[in-house]
């Protein structure tokens, strides 16, 4: 803001305040349709998504009046627990990713050696 401030005056702060109001409510609005994609996807019921809008509503609203440290503490926390699904994930399938690892190895050894 302070940077648009100096070269376009008043109005460049302006500008750049509202063009953050919208960007973070577009945010918003985006997020909560793929939360609510991949929670309708996971539970097969489409009634449940009211359950996922209210809740995604109360906890945007409860993050707009928590203190920003508050905030940024539950957001770290959340994307620290985001890891261990995909973790559990890839300790899961790694034994496939080797498999086709090795067939892929040895398909590519055979057609060098074929053209050879």
């Amino acid at each position: 803001i302070a940077a648009f401030s100096t070269v376009f005056g008043k109005l460049g702060g302006c500008f750049v305040s509202v063009a953050i109001a919208f960007f973070a409510f577009a945010t918003i609005i985006a997020w909560e349709y793929q939360g609510e994609c991949a929670f309708g996807f996971l539970v097969k019921k489409r009634r449940y998504c009211l359950c996922y809008r209210f809740l995604y509503g109360l906890l945007t609203f409860a993050g707009a009046v928590c203190t920003l440290e508050a905030v940024w503490d539950f957001s770290d926390i959340m994307n620290g627990l985001m890891a261990l699904p995909n973790l559990l994930c890839v300790l899961a399938l790694s034994g496939t990713v080797c498999r086709e690892m090795n067939r892929y190895e040895y398909e590519r050894k055979k057609n060098r050696d074929c053209a050879k």
